[in-house]
Parts: structure tokens; C-alpha cells; sequence
């Protein structure tokens, strides 16, 4: 109780509202106040359309640290991203001196464009791995005080690929679990808490449509949300 958590993410975190979203359910298990800071469509690093790099976490990062919501503000009406408007004026709401914790939860459209790591530039925007660097060193610059702990992308299935599933997923050559292994990798680097969804949440081919509607094969229903919902609210409490 009275705590703050902040849940940053891409449209795994921001598709649903409350009560049925997992940070609503992360706040009914835990007592604290949670902010929804989650845009459909976004990317942990650079997104090649304008609009949606706007609310990539990189520069969400680059909004907290700076205090200044912008280039957000300019977009806000060219994304296509259920609440969008809600989840920005919640974010700049925020007096971040006063948050306790930060989860990141991207990847699923990262893998679609960014690279893994940049081995060359480790600091890279077009690689989830640079691109997570960056947003944990501006946010802990500008506020050490903050508790991150990081989310990697969860199992999914493509209705319109012979239900194919993250499990057998190549996407241009690495297998559909590489860009979630580099956050692990990236979170160990920064001595940051981080959290395996993707083989400890419990979705796999068995039981994926109790879950995520059939028809989707990537957005966790409401049952699926209450799941992820627990998972990060007892890996908060355990943590810290």
C-alpha cells in the first residue's frame, strides 16, 4: 500500500482497460497504485513509422527522464492503440520521484524489424538489446530510486500461418525466442531483476486458446491476463 509501479509496454500491456488489463490486476494483488503505460504497436528501440518510435520505450525513456511529453503530444491522434489518450495523460501525470517500480514489457514487434544485439554499437536503437540499455540508463540517471524489472515477450501462435507457434517461429534466422533471451542477457548485464514469460508464465500449445482468443494468437484474453498479472505481482513482492 501506497506504493506506485508504473507498466510499460507495447499492446500485450495496453490493449485491455481496467479491471481487466494485468497492471489493474497487478494493483488488486499487491495494494499499490499501477499506472497502464502501454501503446499497441510500439517497440522497445527505433519503429521506422514516426508516430509509433514516439511511444517506443526508448523515448518514453527519454520523456521521463527529461520531463517533457512532446513529441508524444504531437502524435498522440496518428497512432492507432486502444487508450492511447488515457495512457499518456496517466504518464504525464506522474511525479516520477515518487514511483517505486518500473516494469518493460516489449519484443513482440521488435522481432518484426530490430535486430537482436549490434555487436558493433551495443548501445544500437535498432537492436532490442541497445535499445533496452539506453531506456534503463536514462531512467536510472534521472531516477535511481526506481525498481525495474523486465518482461520478456510471451508464447503466441499465427491463426493465419497453420497456427504455427513461437516454438518453431524462425524470423531471419534466429529462432522467435532470441530478441526475449538478449533482454535476459541485457538485464544481467545491469544487475536488474527480469522475468523468463516466456517459458515461466504457462502459455504453450496445450492450453494457448484458454488464454489467447484463437483467432488472434497473440493478445492474452482476460484469463490470460490475470495470469501474467499474478506472475509479475508475485515476482515484485519476491524481488523486492
Amino acid at each position: 500500500d501506497g506504493k506506485v509501479c508504473v507498466c510499460f509496454g507495447d499492446s500485450i500491456t495496453g490493449s485491455m482497460g481496467a479491471p481487466n488489463d494485468y497492471p489493474s490486476v497487478i494493483a488488486a494483488e499487491t495494494g499499490m497504485t499501477v499506472i497502464n503505460g502501454g501503446f499497441g504497436g510500439c517497440r522497445m528501440g527505433y519503429h521506422p513509422n514516426v508516430e509509433y518510435d514516439a511511444f517506443s520505450m526508448y523515448r518514453l525513456a527519454d520523456a521521463v527522464a527529461t520531463g517533457d511529453w512532446t513529441l508524444q503530444q504531437t502524435h498522440l491522434g496518428s497512432i492507432s492503440s486502444a487508450y492511447a489518450d488515457i495512457r499518456l495523460g496517466a504518464l504525464m501525470a506522474v511525479d516520477w520521484s515518487k514511483v517505486d517500480f518500473v516494469t518493460i514489457a516489449y519484443g513482440s514487434n521488435d522481432i518484426n524489424g530490430n535486430y537482436v544485439d549490434n555487436e558493433d554499437n551495443k548501445m544500437s536503437l535498432t537492436s532490442i538489446s541497445g535499445a533496452l540499455r539506453y531506456s534503463i540508463e536514462k531512467l536510472l540517471t534521472a531516477y535511481p530510486h526506481l525498481k525495474l524489472l523486465i518482461l520478456t515477450p510471451l508464447y503466441r501462435f499465427w491463426p493465419d500461418q497453420d497456427n504455427i507457434d513461437s516454438d518453431e517461429k524462425q524470423v531471419n534466422g534466429n529462432p522467435y525466442t532470441a530478441w526475449g533471451d538478449a533482454l535476459l542477457e541485457v538485464a544481467k548485464e545491469y544487475k536488474v531483476p527480469a522475468v523468463d514469460m516466456y517459458r515461466t508464465l504457462g502459455f504453450n500449445k496445450l492450453n494457448r486458446t484458454y488464454y489467447i482468443p484463437a483467432t488472434d494468437g497473440a493478445h492474452p484474453n482476460a484469463t490470460g491476463q490475470k495470469l501474467i498479472g499474478g506472475k509479475v505481482a508475485a515476482r515484485l513482492l519476491a524481488e523486492y
